[in-house]
């Protein structure tokens, strides 16, 4: 017992190296001192010829019923027995590695505090999960990266866009989803909010029932499949889980959508859903306070773009009766 009342932690080797594979410094136990009995005066050491650090951290694992193998289960090799110190060793390092501290330690909310190695990042559920295995860390903290010097052409925008990797959403995405649809002389540019798992799967925004139901909706105002329509959304990876992307997502695709609207100079954007339209038109008021009228966009302090907000087709396809309202958005759209 050291001076100041608390255990001199003298650890065999075996246990330095199970408490090393766990991700646990012996450091870390000394605030548990009170807590775990003294390790043995006499800690058993390992001969020459002893097992490697994979096989004594094997051995020295307790096995499925939970007790710890005897020496004799290891061959002619010495394994630390089943003993009072390594049971309350093994009572703190699982302490340590994530159960709940009761008093002095632990949060307000009772949950543990984070020690020793950081958690390893695993890959994202799906189809991602045997593409993620090559791609490469960021530079910078995910919405750190600084913007990049944008190209002047979209064939090269499309390029940057597809290894951009300024917010977390690139971990999860199959591909990006850049925008679809006419680049020459484009009459209507259509904004939604973020791709769906179909766009995702396609690397196509607006496909599924969602994007049916707006080419319906486009056929019945006179923009037939081959007129000059250009789609894309505010960001272009997929958010997993079915939610709606985050303002520091927006944020940090923002720039590419600003450059898009630069090169394809569209002749009005309709903005799909209540994101797309604060978003765009850096407005706080809600999707009912938005659409219904014209709003006009800057582009480059002499090119004015007419928006129009109306509802997103996926909403619509939830609540029909609001299509009547978003005929009429189209309709407005059309005559500017």
């Amino acid at each position: 017992m050291a001076a100041d009342g608390h255990a001199d932690w003298t650890l065999s080797p075996v246990q330095r190296v199970w408490l090393q594979e766990i991700g646990i410094e012996p450091r870390q136990l000394r605030r548990f001192a009170q807590e775990v009995p003294l390790a043995p005066a006499e800690a058993p050491s390992i001969r020459q010829g002893a097992p490697s650090a994979d096989q004594a951290e094997h051995a020295a694992m307790p096995a499925a019923g939970g007790a710890l193998p005897s020496p004799g289960q290891a061959g002619q090799h010495s394994v630390v027995p089943p003993s009072p110190e390594l049971d309350g060793l093994r009572s703190v390092a699982q302490i340590l590695k994530g159960g709940n501290i009761a008093g002095n330690g632990g949060r307000a909310d009772g949950s543990a505090p984070r020690v020793g190695k950081a958690p390893r990042r695993e890959a994202p559920v799906g189809s991602m999960a045997a593409s993620t295995a090559g791609v490469r860390a960021p530079s910078a903290a995910p919405g750190t990266v600084p913007p990049p010097a944008l190209p002047t052409e979209l064939s090269a925008l499309r390029d940057e866009v597809a290894v951009c990797e300024a917010c977390p959403l690139y971990l999860g995405r199959t591909q990006t989803v850049f925008g679809s649809g006419a680049v020459d002389t484009v009459q209507w540019m259509v904004i939604g909010e973020a791709p769906g798992g179909h766009d995702d799967r396609v690397g196509l925004p607006f496909q599924g029932r969602a994007g049916e139901l707006l080419h319906a909706m486009l056929r019945a105002v006179g923009v037939g499949p081959d007129a000059s329509v250009f789609y894309t959304n505010l960001v272009k990876c997929q958010p997993r889980g079915s939610r709606n992307p985050t303002p520091e997502e927006i944020a940090a695709c923002r720039p590419y959508l600003l450059r898009q609207i630069t090169l394809l100079k569209p002749h009005r954007i309709l903005a799909l859903g209540h994101l797309a339209a604060q978003s765009l038109l850096q407005n706080p008021l809600d999707l009912e306070q938005l659409r219904g009228q014209v709003h006009w966009l800057d582009v480059d302090g002499a090119t004015r773009i007419p928006v129009v907000a109306t509802y997103h087709p996926a909403w619509l396809l939830l609540r029909g009766q609001a299509k009547a309202d978003a005929w009429r958005d189209l309709n407005l759209a059309r005559s500017v």
